[in-house]
């Protein structure tokens, strides 16, 4: 791995694992400003179709996804204040950040991720990792699995000095291997045939 110089780190699911408290945020959120709707139908319609109808996030973009997907009219107010709910619930994770201190001494390490770089951002901070990173790349102009989107991630360096590590087979594995990056996948289940996969972040620190 002497070559490898950076190594990128998808966010959910791989740093932070997702909670179920993370939806009490979006309830809270539409309690507070008296909207009446289905908090979980909001949040899976988002999550499973957003990204097959826009190239990017931006909160006018998800406004207006919302009322063309669900005929539901939110303000850019109620939006931001969902985006807000989320980062105080991303607790610090003791193993996960012993992890990242050791290879944030011999690489580089950058996160990219989905969604709105400004509320990843808070959630890293709050779990107390942000400065393992050099830098946060959001879905603000790109999403995985775009080629874009790992160019802008690779920075200055060629695909063959950058690793790609995450949990999705579609967005980090197979994004990775066509913008020539070797990916490292994190899952449970059985490996993929020629990809490298751990169950734990704490194995990165025998491979790497």
């Amino acid at each position: 791995m002497e070559k490898i110089k950076r190594i990128i780190f998808d966010l959910d699911n791989t740093l932070i694992m997702w909670k179920d408290e993370y939806l009490e945020g979006l309830k809270k959120t539409l309690e507070e400003y008296n909207i009446d709707f289905d908090y979980k139908k909001l949040n899976d319609t988002v999550d499973a179709e957003y990204e097959d109808t826009y190239p990017y996030y931006t909160k006018e973009n998800l406004k207006k996804f919302i009322k063309d997907r669900l005929d539901l009219e939110v303000s850019i107010e109620v939006i931001t204040a969902w985006l807000d709910s989320l980062y105080n619930m991303s607790d610090a994770n003791p193993e996960v950040n012993d992890v990242l201190s050791y290879l944030s001494a011999k690489y580089e390490l950058v996160v990219l991720t989905n969604w709105f770089k400004d509320s990843q951002e808070k959630r890293l901070i709050h779990a107390n990792m942000r400065q393992f990173f050099k830098e946060i790349i959001g879905g603000d102009e790109h999403i995985k699995p775009s080629i874009e989107a790992y160019k802008e991630a690779m920075g200055p360096y060629r695909p063959i000095e950058c690793l790609m590590v995450g949990d999705s087979i579609r967005l980090d594995v197979e994004g990775a291997i066509n913008a020539g990056i070797k990916p490292i996948h994190l899952s449970q289940t059985e490996p993929i045939d020629g990809v490298t996969t751990i169950k734990n972040l704490s194995e990165l620190k025998k491979i790497l």
